[in-house]
C-alpha cells in the first residue's frame, strides 16, 4: 500500500521512494521538495534525508516506512544490500545508532515459489544476538512486514517451525 504523499521513480529494476517529491531528476538522483529531502540511488545503495515529517525509502525488495515523529532530528538514512545465503539479500540500514521513536515498518518482498512457505519466513535483525524475528510480523501478497526500532542488518530468513538462528 502506498501513502498518498509518497511518489516513486523507477530506473530499471531499482525503485526510489520519497515523501512529498517535487524536484530535479537526473540519472541516479532525485531531489525532493518540502523538507529538503534528498534521495540518491544506485546499484549498490539508496540514500534519503528524512526529518520529523517522516517518509519512505525503497531499495530492491526492501521498503522502510518512517512515520511522522519517528525521528527526533534530520537523519541521512542509507540502505545497502549484499547477497546472502538467506531467502533475501542482507539489507544494511544505517547509520549505526539511528533509532525510531514510534513504530516503524520494514517490508521485504519474497517469492514463495522459490523461497519457501510464508509461515516459515521471518524478518530478522542479523546485527543482534541472539537472533529473533522482528515483532509485528504480517505476511500478505508475497511481502513480509514487521516493526523495526532502528538501524541494523535485516534479511528474510527461513525458520522451520518458527525457530530461527539454530
Amino acid at each position: 500500500m502506498t501513502h498518498p504523499l509518497v511518489y516513486s521513480y523507477a530506473r530499471g529494476s531499482e525503485v526510489v521512494v520519497a515523501s512529498k517529491v517535487r524536484g530535479l531528476l537526473s540519472m541516479t538522483m532525485l531531489l525532493a521538495g518540502a523538507c529538503g529531502d534528498f534521495v540518491e540511488a544506485g546499484d549498490d545503495r539508496a540514500l534519503v534525508t528524512l526529518g520529523t515529517q517522516g517518509g519512505a525509502i525503497e531499495f530492491r525488495e526492501l521498503r522502510l516506512d518512517v512515520p511522522a515523529g519517528a525521528l527526533a532530528r534530520t537523519v541521512n538514512l542509507e540502505v545497502t544490500s549484499t547477497p546472502a545465503g538467506h531467502v533475501s539479500h542482507d539489507y544494511h540500514l544505517g547509520p549505526a545508532g539511528v533509532t525510531f521513536d514510534v513504530t516503524t515498518s520494514i517490508a521485504i518482498r519474497y517469492d514463495q515459489a522459490t523461497q519457501g512457505p510464508a509461515n516459515e519466513l521471518f524478518i530478522l535483525d542479523l546485527s543482534r544476538d541472539p537472533l529473533h524475528p522482528l515483532p509485528g510480523r504480517v505476511v500478505e501478497a508475497q511481502e513480509i512486514r514487521a516493526h523495526v526500532s532502528g538501524a541494523g542488518r535485516f534479511a528474510v530468513v527461513r525458520c522451520p517451525r518458527g525457530v530461527c538462528g539454530q
